[in-house]
């Protein structure tokens, strides 16, 4: 009887399709799991096939299941056989006639291979189902015998814990958003065709003759590894193995897995350093109310790790009911460095001294305005980023021009409380100037602006600066053409220094399978998307100056979240905000580009 060791390692951090969400660790648990095997066990290297991310299609994973173990004339009847997964688990409904006896509402558990819920010739991709893989095993064991242990890093249900909810990017489950039952039989493997179906366990079937070792729900992970893969090594690594049973194994594992509560004090947003999320901003977490208006926070919390997209945040204190779902709002944006304001001197804040530095609450030095802006108070108007003064008891604010002498900078914000004011211009100054100080797509998405009707177009000059001619009528179009090598999602915000708005003009589709504007292509944005605009410019009789800012991104984010006065929300199954996927930041590319409109009036 041999007793040499074969194994095939699977793992999935990124997956192909932008309706699932990446992981951190799944890959480089794939990894250590082959050391854990080389270093530990003396495994020949030849022994162990490692699939991770792309490779990791479901056509490779049972392809390579098939050659390197079913039909592998190297492994004799009796070698121990492992198979490791780690990744996204999932559910689907059980299509009519999957089981021998079929029951309304049985589900059917699925290993979100890379290429999960993506696009195929026909219908979607519905990853490998539990009767898939339970028929690879069967003719396996057929041939290799029963010395077959599964080892699964994954969930394939929806935990009832509310930490998984709320924190989807440290849950190894997804929900599959376009693969439906009917693709669960066109993606069935080609073993299990024409093959009768009892088993309502899963992946988990009692009656079966290998042994199955997985992560209990919610299959937990962070930025060194998944929990239960983890715990296993230490776990192995601890215990005499020669002479413990699976039962004590598994029990002493539960007892090293321990209590979730240290996850608990864990927060996972949809927003990062695109949004202008940096470590050490500080949120306030709302219960959901779906009129949009603010319940009182249950708890805060701050970032501890910022992504492109996506951020981890710890909370400040201990919380024992975690909701579900909840609205975050940014209390302390914790920029660096931090906004220069001037608190200009006149007769109205001479009568008035409290209105005007009351309402920004920083005597001197740095601090936090109430929009949780990090504010550093300067003495001299050439000094600062934003000018306040008082005027008949209405604000006025002065932004220092940034890219032409002919921005207008000086408004009076009459319409508006003076707090609320300077809420929304530190706020908007904030956005405004903040960027990607990498800038990586510098220079590379040229931006040109066309008066519908009008051949010529108007180019965004290379200081960022374009002179617009404004008649009476007239609506615009922007093409953009994409001079890198990536394929990107863009987005233009306008901001309007006058009232502080910020508008999110254009938003490509977040559920669209390719990106928006392809490397070396052209996006055309037509009037329709361009209507604030035109409307807004309605009646001008003089130069208007106001913002276009350009952001770019290598996935698709949300940005409507910059809109003033908006909040920002965490991920949740019950979210009505689109799904969002992120890559690690370290691969997830994103820019911004800053144009200054001034629009001068023809006569």
């Amino acid at each position: 009887m041999s007793n040499r060791i074969f194994a095939l390692l699977v793992g999935v951090s990124r997956y192909q399709s932008p309706t699932i969400a990446n992981l951190w660790s799944c890959a480089e648990d794939a990894k250590t799991m082959r050391t854990w095997l080389l270093d530990n066990f003396h495994v020949p290297r030849e022994h162990i096939c490692l699939l991770e991310d792309r490779k990791a299609t479901r056509q490779n994973m049972e392809d390579t299941f098939m050659r390197h173990l079913v039909n592998n004339s190297a492994i004799e009847r009796g070698d121990a056989i492992i198979f490791y997964f780690a990744g996204h688990g999932s559910c689907l409904p059980a299509p009519a006639g999957w089981f021998t006896c079929d029951e309304p509402g049985e589900l059917v558990q699925v290993i979100c291979a890379q290429d999960f819920d993506s696009k195929e010739s026909l219908g979607w991709n519905a990853g490998i189902s539990d009767r898939s893989f339970n028929a690879l095993l069967q003719d396996l064991i057929l041939v290799k015998g029963d010395n077959v242990t599964v080892i699964l890093d994954c969930c394939f249900s929806p935990s009832e814990q509310r930490i998984h909810k709320s924190s989807v990017r440290l849950s190894r489950w997804t929900k599959a958003m376009r693969a439906t039952s009917d693709d669960l039989y066109r993606g069935l493997w080609v073993g299990a065709r024409g093959k009768a179906y009892s088993s309502k366990f899963g992946f988990f079937d009692p009656t079966s003759s290998h042994t199955v070792l997985a992560a209990s729900a919610p299959a937990l992970e962070q930025r060194s590894g998944g929990h239960f893969t983890s715990s296993f090594q230490g776990a192995v690594a601890r215990l005499p193995l020669h002479r413990t049973s699976y039962a004590q194994f598994i029990d002493y594992l539960g007892k090293e897995v321990g209590d979730l509560n240290e996850f608990r004090c864990t927060a996972k947003m949809n927003v990062g350093a695109i949004h202008g999320v940096t470590v050490g901003t500080e949120m306030s977490l709302h219960l959901h109310n779906h009129w949009f208006s603010f319940n009182p926070p249950f708890a805060h919390c701050t970032a501890t790790d910022v992504g492109s997209t996506c951020t981890s945040a710890r909370y400040n204190s201990p919380t024992s009911d975690i909701p579900q779902s909840c609205w975050a709002k940014v209390v302390k944006w914790n920029n660096s460095p931090p906004l220069r304001v001037c608190l200009k001197a006149s007769l109205a804040s001479f009568l008035h001294p409290t209105d005007l530095a009351g309402a920004l609450s920083i005597k001197s030095g740095v601090g936090i305005s109430t929009s949780g802006v990090k504010v550093l108070r300067v003495k001299r108007e050439n000094m600062a980023e934003l000018s306040l003064g008082l005027h008949h008891k209405i604000l006025c604010v002065e932004h220092a021009k940034i890219l032409s002498h002919m921005e207008r900078n000086v408004f009076e914000i009459a319409n508006k409380p003076v707090a609320q004011g300077i809420d929304d211009a530190t706020q908007f100054r904030f956005h405004l100037m903040r960027r990607n100080d990498k800038g990586p797509l510098h220079n590379l998405v040229d931006l040109k602006i066309y008066v519908v009707g009008i051949s010529a177009s108007i180019e965004v000059r290379g200081n960022g600066v374009a002179i617009i001619p404004y008649q009476k009528g007239d609506t615009y179009r922007i093409k953009l053409r994409n001079n890198s090598s990536l394929h990107l999602w863009p987005y233009l915000v306008y901001m309007d220094p006058r009232c502080h708005g910020i508008s999110v003009l254009h938003s490509p589709d977040v559920f669209g399978e390719k990106a928006p504007l392809p490397s070396l292509e052209v996006l055309d944005i037509g009037p329709e998307k361009l209507q604030l605009i035109s409307s807004d410019l309605f009646g001008l009789r003089s130069v208007k100056s106001v913002y276009l800012k350009l952001f770019l991104s290598s996935v698709p984010v949300d940005l409507k979240l910059l809109e003033q006065n908006s909040v920002l929300q965490n991920l949740s199954e019950e979210s009505k905000s689109p799904i969002i996927f992120d890559l690690p930041p370290d691969e997830t590319v994103w820019d911004t580009a800053l144009a200054s409109l001034i629009f001068v009036p023809r006569f």
